[in-house]
């Protein structure tokens, strides 16, 4: 069994001895859902799950490094990592331990931009009547008609939702101007 990273394998007798010297590892062999195989290994038994190698401290920031960091997981966020890391290890503050080591995450921090801050549109116009509130623009350029237009100057009333499409030769101010008159 090898915990695989980036160019880094952990063998089972490192494991072993981090476990070995580790105050939390050793008070573990004390409890129930704990136990030893004949290699050394310090496992932990949950009630429906298979058994989870106990990371020693020494340890956590190589396994959480091997399962963010390596291309295959792509620098996923703290449910994923977590899941990934939690089918075969386990330590006691593992979901805190993987949030923070995320956070550091210099990659993570350049890609992920979090939620943005969307600037307010501002009171919207009510129409009262016809002709209140209208709306302009100009589609094109489109293939040029026998008459010489290329533009459409489209028109909406906001109140009854007429609307209107006037063809133009150019999309300046003056050819506008002169439509709308």
């Amino acid at each position: 069994m090898n915990v695989i990273g980036k160019d880094l394998v952990v063998s089972k007798e490192i494991i072993r001895c981090e476990q070995e010297q580790d105050d939390l590892c050793n008070k573990y062999r004390g409890y129930e859902n704990f136990w030893t195989d004949e290699d050394g290994i310090l496992y932990r038994q949950g009630p429906k799950e298979q058994p989870l190698v106990v990371i020693p401290v020494t340890l956590i920031c190589t396994v959480q490094a091997s399962f963010h960091e390596v291309p295959f997981t792509a620098h996923q966020g703290v449910s994923r990592t977590v899941g990934f890391i939690s089918k075969n290890y386990w330590w006691e503050t593992l979901r805190d331990d993987v949030s923070a080591f995320i956070k550091r995450c210099d990659s993570c921090e350049k890609r992920k931009t979090g939620r943005r801050t969307i600037a307010p549109l501002g009171e919207a116009l009510v129409a009262r009547e016809f002709l209140d509130v209208v709306f302009f623009d100009v589609v094109g350029p489109l293939p040029v008609t026998e008459k010489g237009n290329k533009y459409l100057l489209t028109f909406i009333d906001h109140f009854t939702h007429f609307y209107n499409t006037i063809p133009i030769a150019r999309q300046d101010t003056e050819s506008i101007a002169r439509v709308c008159n």
